[in-house]
């Protein structure tokens, strides 16, 4: 008997550790609203580093590479192709995008469920 409840036990503590090794880690993927800026502006990554960028209501879609704390967002209007390089910082659900010049946008995440 004390061995089944030791084991359970022992199963019981793994099953959690890896409940909640997964929880609260920072994600880019995802939808993400300005929180700061005049401008509405909407931003989607997808985990296939795919998403799209929306401004005064008018979409493009966006490619992304996201390693260490960079960001490059790439993208092309009107047949001119752009990339913008950022700082990247997520904080929960949180984001802020420093730019080349220093200045920093802060993005919240959209229906992001709270633990």
């Amino acid at each position: 008997m004390k061995k089944s409840i030791s084991i359970l036990l022992a199963a019981l503590c793994v099953t959690l550790t890896l409940l909640f090794a997964g929880c609260g880690k920072p994600s880019l993927t995802g939808e993400w609203t300005s929180a700061n800026s005049a401008v509405n502006i909407n931003l989607m990554f997808r985990e296939d580093n795919t998403g799209s960028m929306t401004v005064f209501g008018q979409s493009v879609e966006t490619t992304y590479a996201f390693e260490n704390e960079t960001l490059v967002i790439s993208y092309t209007i009107l047949g001119i192709s752009k990339s913008e390089e950022y700082t990247c910082k997520i904080d929960g659900a949180k984001l802020f995008l420093t730019d080349i010049a220093g200045s920093t946008d802060e993005y919240v995440k959209v229906n992001c469920r709270k633990p």
